[in-house]
């Protein structure tokens, strides 16, 4: 019998585990960085350091938030993201193979995101609860996917078990922290859900 036998239902996370749109971030940010005078920032460094809540992040790569308000760079960072998002972030290789063989074979699946809310410090968290107590789902039959430590945490409050990818906004290494299974991309998932203890 699989690990994840008494697994109903999968709550992905779309930024950075369904939707590649690292780059895309990346962009936006350096966008920010560069009208700011600001050292611009590499991929590698981005996915080492990049958390949540947002705003820490933006205050470690160099930003002022005496000198403006958190706000003003939070909106044109959103502008940047919806005006290039058609062109600059598409599904990551193997995502729509994976979520159509874990349809056939019986999982329900949702998509758990707060991208925007995040941006602006609000809770994915209360999000998620607000969708356990709609769905009436029981959390131990939940599976949560995600690419983040953020994903893990709020998982772990929720009371679902986690399963994180290394293919999106942090690394590898940060993500093995958590003490969750890590996995390096998306088409690795329906495979691992079969492995037996």
């Amino acid at each position: 019998m699989s690990r994840y036998a008494s697994i109903r239902h999968i709550l992905w996370d779309w930024n950075g585990t369904l939707l590649d749109d690292v780059d895309l971030c990346l962009f936006a940010l350096n966008e920010l960085c560069r009208k700011r005078r600001l050292p611009l920032v590499s991929r590698e460094e981005y996915r080492a350091k990049f958390t949540f809540p947002v705003i820490e992040y933006y205050k470690s790569v160099g930003f002022d938030f005496e000198k403006e308000p958190f706000e003003g760079p939070a909106q044109e960072w959103v502008a940047l993201y919806t005006g290039n998002v058609r062109q600059r972030a598409r599904l990551y290789d193997g995502a729509t193979e994976a979520l159509t063989l874990l349809h056939e074979r019986g999982y329900r699946q949702s998509i758990l995101s707060a991208h925007q809310h995040d941006y602006y410090a609000h809770s994915k968290l209360e999000l998620g609860e607000a969708w356990l107590r709609e769905s009436g789902h029981d959390p131990r039959h939940v599976l949560m996917i995600g690419d983040t430590l953020h994903d893990h945490e709020v998982a772990r409050a929720m009371g679902a078990p986690c399963l994180l990818l290394a293919q999106g906004h942090q690394l590898r290494a940060r993500l093995e922290r958590a003490g969750a299974p890590v996995l390096s991309s998306i088409d690795e998932v329906p495979g691992y859900l079969d492995r037996r203890p």
